[in-house]
């Protein structure tokens, strides 16, 4: 049975993270925002942070990173979870009032999906797990050391956000259809994500490795591409099979590891 929202301000703290920190794959420019899916992103059509695929169907650019990682873990620390889920729902689709967004924010919520954060996990030679996902410089490094289950939750929450977001950007019934009528966020099937190899032909670059270190800067290299992407990572697939070959040549299964992530697939309905 789901419980309705209780307050306004539930809505409100909802929409201020997606607003005030949805990276979705976002990589900021000094004071100016570059989407990573460069001008196929000003289409209103392309859910945040996408490529598209098919017509109706988007993938990620890259795997989801620690910075989208954490926005969601923030999120279930302060107010989002399966019941409020079920009431986004019934929500209306525009004219939310965002004059009373306050930013609720905390640190250190890992726990809350069961997410290890024991420092003894160690990435590389001198990098524990806990200093991986909490560096800044390690912000657009993808997100590792989860469950498939974990992962699932993220599509969940992402296609919420996304939807709330579009709810906050329509003023009125007009604005809104600028927009999809629904987003769904999921996992992408095996069959899926060769397509968008095939078709997108992404460059695979080598973030993760045996001697992590700050000499190279993956934002700014991500910046170089306006397609789809490949970290040296598997990832976690809607079959019961991990896609992709890893940095530690092993065979990738649903257990948390330090090689597998995951990326997200959108479906849009017009």
């Amino acid at each position: 049975m789901s419980c309705p929202l209780s307050k306004k301000t539930d809505i409100l703290q909802i929409i201020c993270i997606t607003i005030l920190l949805s990276s979705c794959n976002t990589i900021k420019q000094g004071n100016t925002t570059k989407d990573s899916t460069s001008n196929l992103s000003l289409n209103h059509n392309t859910p945040p942070g996408t490529i598209q695929l098919e017509d109706n169907l988007y993938i990620d650019k890259t795997p989801v990173t620690n910075l989208m990682f954490m926005e969601f873990l923030k999120s279930l620390d302060r107010y989002w979870n399966l019941e409020k889920h079920d009431s986004i729902q019934k929500m209306a689709k525009y004219g939310f009032d965002g004059s009373e967004i306050k930013n609720f924010l905390s640190k250190n919520v890992q726990e809350r999906v069961g997410i290890k954060n024991d420092s003894l996990l160690t990435i590389g030679e001198d990098l524990n797990f806990e200093d991986y996902i909490n560096d800044p410089f390690y912000d657009y490094h993808p997100v590792i050391q989860i469950t498939k289950a974990q992962a699932q939750f993220f599509c969940l929450w992402r296609t919420d956000m996304v939807m709330l977001s579009y709810a906050y950007k329509a003023k009125n019934p007009t604005e809104r259809k600028k927009f999809p009528s629904k987003v769904n966020y999921r996992l992408p099937a095996i069959s899926e994500l060769k397509k968008a190899v095939e078709t997108l032909h992404p460059p695979r670059i080598e973030v993760m490795n045996s001697k992590m270190n700050h000499d190279n800067d993956l934002r700014e290299e991500l910046r170089e591409f306006d397609s789809m992407v490949l970290f040296n990572i598997s990832e976690y697939t809607l079959n019961n099979k991990i896609y992709g070959a890893n940095w530690r040549n092993k065979i990738s299964n649903e257990t948390q590891n330090d090689y597998t992530g995951f990326r997200c697939i959108c479906e849009v309905e017009n």
